[in-house]
């Protein structure tokens, strides 16, 4: 029953799909010949219909989660993924754990977006305020488009349903690795909002060339959009990174892997059409609509290394019948995009020329940050779609390592931080060379304390220590302008300016992480040593010092654990536990690190091996300078564009307010008391119009 319920739910998604965005054609069509009253029936119609692909997807869902946590084995998908001693929370998140029940993820999430952007269409269609008119229809119709397409690959090249007899009593349970680590139960969904919120901009872009209506500078209406996505793609990443570095026991946090690089592409290109978006009336032109379908054209690009099995991470699913389906699906859209420029790119609205050349203005930083971020896009995209080229096309096995990236992601580190600075002290039209130079003492100073001291301190590299310099000038600039907004407005009055303070704190954010990140790759030192009870590892300034061994089965595994104390590099000395856990259900032995850190780094431990009777220990241990400040700078981020996010109080999606404007017409009421009305000013009424403050 539940099998039918799901598959049911599917075909529905795809009827709705597709009815929402046939209703949205006619609709635009209808709206740009005339003022045509059926219109408003179409869009009704799209609404509701949007809706319904919405509900089909949440009905097969919520068939797959019943059946995982009912323990339904009789579902392949169950049998598979899923076991009786698996906690609820791994239960839950077994949708996505692996390839079909993340697609139902997937599904649901992008059905959200299609039917919520419906909705706003038809509630600004409905209200007579529509600054999108006919390209919001059009975008709400490839928006819909792009979730039919989804649902006919899920329901033509994977059984999500499919049924297994006899059931069996038991199943091996989810992948250990995504069952070990309370991030998995928001790691997947929040990178699935990131990758899928993009699919607005992608919907505007086509729609802008389809109609020419970049003119109406489409970027105000889909710029939340792109903030949403950025802000979860930017969270997910964090927490990825996390995970990667908390589970998996080898001491990092990002490998360059195909499918780490997959999430990385739209997050340099969708932070690159943030960024070009505050370019005023150019950001309507040919560049930002070219960005906007790039990053949705790399999400699918992502979707189809991550799925179609020809990669092969720790990130991947296994190899299926589905890849063919995502590769026609990914060229029949990039075909459509690249078409649609050749054929419609010139109705776009040419940016307006240059009034000044200006080195060192805020708009030549914004025009550099795009070239670097599109630039390091380019790189990483190269990088990682060469050997899965070469393999496919029979050619030599290449592998792509770090060296390759760090070669171009490095200077493009410092470049960044570099424009941050210039782009927030850069010139304005009224300002001159000297305010520019008293602009700059501050954060130059600061920069060159930072690094006259690490210097003197024996720090080497070059990269570090000028990225830990950089780093603090970007800080300073960032906080400076966050002390101005709060200084110069009154108790409560910052929240107006909330925009600036968040794009300040995620420049800080940004320049706090990659200080972390240039210091834990540079600086880092690790040993192993075979050792018995009682025995002392080092490794830079921490120390590891092993007690005991104890062994313990329990919900279908078994753990045999390192009792240990642990002294990270300046801190104090704490008990922790590092351990190897058997799964007898999938056969897989997944290392289980103690981590102890402070502000200064972690000392990372590992357990490489004990012995049977458990009287010796192979340990690696990691000292990890300032790793926590990647962490600590993702968080800034986060919330610097959750303040950058946040609406207005009293406002809806689209920020308007009611504006009294006094017209020579009708008299407004009698006359005061004592007056005759000759004895009155010209008569006026009182116009209320709206004013769009998106």
């Amino acid at each position: 029953m539940i099998a039918v319920v799901g598959s049911f739910g599917l075909c529905i998604g795809l009827c709705g799909a597709l009815a929402t965005t046939g209703l949205w054609v006619i609709a635009a069509r209808r709206t740009r010949a005339a003022a045509d009253p059926r219109a408003a029936t179409m869009i009704i119609a799209a609404r509701q219909a949007g809706w319904l692909t919405l509900f089909g997807a949440a009905l097969a869902v919520a068939a797959m989660e019943i059946a995982l946590i009912g323990d339904d084995f009789s579902l392949t998908y169950v049998a598979e993924n899923s076991s009786r001693a698996t906690p609820l929370l791994f239960r839950i998140t077994a949708l996505w754990s692996a390839l079909d029940g993340s697609l139902l993820l997937w599904l649901l999430i992008l059905s959200g977006h299609s039917a919520v952007l419906a909705h706003r269409i038809a509630s600004l269609s409905e209200r007579s305020r529509r600054p999108d008119g006919a390209v919001g229809m059009v975008a709400a119709a490839v928006v819909s488009a792009v979730a039919a397409s989804f649902f006919a690959v899920t329901l033509i090249s994977t059984r999500p349903f499919a049924r297994v007899l006899p059931a069996p009593d038991d199943g091996p349970g989810p992948n250990p690795l995504l069952a070990d680590h309370v991030a998995m139960a928001v790691h997947p969904p929040l990178l699935y909002a990131g990758y899928l919120g993009l699919v607005v901009p992608f919907g505007y872009a086509l729609a802008a060339l389809i109609t020419g209506g970049a003119r109406q500078n489409w970027m105000t209406a889909v710029r939340r959009w792109v903030l949403a996505a950025w802000l979860c793609l930017t969270a997910g990443i964090a927490l990825g990174a996390w995970w990667s570095y908390a589970v998996l026991g080898w001491g990092g946090y990002w490998a360059w892997d195909p499918v780490e690089n997959a999430s990385l592409l739209p997050w340099l290109t969708s932070t690159a059409l943030l960024h070009a978006a505050r370019r005023g009336r150019a950001a309507s032109g040919l560049w930002t609509v070219t960005l906007a379908a790039a990053s949705f054209l790399l999400v699918v690009t992502g979707t189809f290394l991550t799925r179609s099995g020809i990669v092969a991470s720790v990130h991947s699913f296994t190899r299926s019948d589905l890849g063919p389906a995502l590769l026609v699906l990914l060229l029949g859209w990039a075909g459509v995009t690249v078409a649609l420029v050749i054929l419609r790119g010139d109705r776009l609205a040419a940016a307006p020329a240059p009034r000044s050349t200006d080195l060192l203005s805020r708009g030549t930083a914004l025009l550099l940050n795009n070239v670097l971020l599109v630039g390091l896009a380019i790189t990483v995209l190269v990088g990682t779609l060469v050997p899965v080229a070469s393999q496919a096309w029979g050619g030599p096995q290449l592998s792509v390592g770090a060296p390759y990236y760090n070669r171009i992601a490095v200077p493009v580190a410092f470049g960044l931080l570099v424009l941050v600075v210039l782009g927030t002290i850069g010139r304005r039209r009224s300002a001159g060379p000297a305010a520019l130079r008293r602009r700059a003492a501050l954060p130059a100073g600061v920069a060159a304390v930072v690094t006259a001291a690490l210097g003197l301190s024996g720090a080497r590299g070059v990269a570090p220590v000028l990225a830990l310099g950089l780093g603090a000038a970007v800080v300073t600039v960032a906080g400076r302008q966050v002390f101005g907004v709060l200084r110069g407005t009154r108790p409560r009055g910052w929240w107006s300016r909330r925009s600036a303070v968040g794009g300040h704190l995620a420049h800080a954010g940004l320049a706090i992480a990659l200080a972390g990140i240039a210091a834990s790759s540079s600086w880092a030192a690790s040993s192993e040593a075979t050792i018995r009870p009682g025995g002392w590892v080092t490794a830079g300034g921490s120390v590891v010092q092993l007690h005991r061994v104890g062994r313990h089965t329990s919900d279908g595994r078994t753990e045999t654990a390192a009792e240990l104390s642990i002294t990270p590099t300046g801190g104090s000395t704490r008990p922790a536990t590092a351990a190897l856990t058997y799964y007898p259900g999938r056969s897989q032995t997944v290392p289980v690190p103690a981590i102890a850190g402070t502000w200064r780094g972690d000392a990372y431990v590992t357990v490489l091996a004990i012995a049977d009777d458990g009287s010796t220990v192979t340990l690696r241990v990691s000292d990890e300078p300032l790793v926590g400040w990647l962490w600590a700078g993702a968080a800034v981020m986060v919330t610097g564009g959750l303040l950058a996010f946040a609406p207005r109080r009293g406002v809806g999606p689209v920020r308007a307010r009611r504006r009294i404007e006094p017209t020579a017409a009708d008299a407004i009421g009698a006359a005061p008391d004592g007056l005759a009305p000759a004895d009155l000013p010209t008569p006026v009424t009182l116009r209320r119009t709206w004013v769009n403050r998106s």
